[in-house]
């Protein structure tokens, strides 16, 4: 596909900022059956600005569908052209819950979509370009489904625990009470640890389980969307919990991780990890390795992560 087609595309499924996707499903200019989803504000659209003109002098085209709080942030976003605009017509009662608010308000008005896969991930964020093609990121992204793996490490801090709990409490008390003793007693944690993807054909179950229409206005900082949906994969298809601590010698999640011993990262292969999203840092550290292991999306691109030492067993 020519720019000036996909260009076409954009501008006729952003025509309605508030449209719903299901009105244009049958527009079928991009054959991708994944795409990007992302909340976004003022001060992060820089790095949406760098990413998208990354992606288009590389003359690459994907739907990257941006979630806005409302309409003057819309407005003041410069490159509409390039994204689908989701605007927000209603906000959470709790202010600290915004962004898991617009993250889950933005899944969806994408259950009726024709994407099977949503990677749902922050506006800080940076891609791989030698690594970042459809069949790399679809053979990543099926891996998961495929191997119902969720990689998360030992926790040191009581906070952690009060995210993983809140994250649960969507669910009824007898999945509640499974997912604690799977989790152990909710010290397994996975944030940031595996790639945000949601597979589109478990939304409607999804929102049907954690009683979405009566939770949604009741959510807060401390419910980790992608948790709230890795304990879905946990409960409806059996998906393990796989701790790292073991391997990594850290009480966190794989979000904190800055090494570059490859005998540990060798181990962590071992066990299946894709290595598909990672934080800038711990990727600087090791480029060599992790474009080998295709590596095509990285996060945090903004910030350093705190000192090992704080929680290195």
């Amino acid at each position: 596909m020519n720019k000036e087609i996909y260009l076409k595309h954009l501008v006729l499924r952003s025509i309605k900022p508030d449209i719903s996707i299901k009105a244009f499903s049958n527009i079928n200019l991009i054959k991708k059956n994944y795409s990007f989803l992302i909340p976004t504000y003022p001060p992060h659209y820089h790095h949406l600005y760098n990413l998208i003109s990354k992606l288009n002098s590389n003359n690459i085209y994907i739907d990257i569908i941006l979630i806005f709080s409302n309409q003057p942030d819309y407005e003041n976003f410069q490159m509409k052209g390039n994204i689908i605009p989701i605007i927000l017509t209603s906000q959470p009662i709790y202010n600290r819950g915004t962004i898991n608010f617009k993250k889950l308000m933005g899944l969806k008005k994408l259950v009726d979509s024709t994407y099977d896969y949503i990677i749902l991930c922050d506006s800080e964020i940076d891609i791989i370009i030698e690594n970042f093609t459809d069949e790399n990121i679809i053979t990543k992204i099926e891996n998961i489904f495929k191997n119902k793996k969720i990689y998360a490490g030992e926790i040191f801090d009581n906070y952690l625990n009060i995210i993983n709990s809140t994250s649960a409490n969507f669910y009824k008390e007898d999945d509640y009470n499974k997912l604690k003793s799977i989790t152990k007693e909710f010290n397994l944690y996975s944030w940031y640890s595996n790639l945000p993807v949601y597979r589109r054909s478990d939304l409607e179950s999804f929102f049907k389980k954690i009683d979405y229409e009566n939770n949604i206005n009741n959510i807060t900082y401390e419910h980790f969307d992608y948790i709230i949906y890795e304990y879905y994969l946990i409960l409806v298809y059996g998906f393990e919990i796989i701790n790292t601590t073991p391997i990594t010698r850290i009480k966190w999640s794989l979000e904190n991780v800055q090494i570059s011993d490859e005998n540990i990262l060798n181990k962590l292969d071992e066990i299946e990890y894709g290595f598909s999203y990672l934080r800038k840092s711990l990727y600087d550290l090791n480029k060599r390795y992790f474009t080998e292991k295709k590596t095509f999306l990285i996060y945090h691109i903004d910030t350093d992560p705190p000192p090992m030492n704080n929680y290195t067993i």
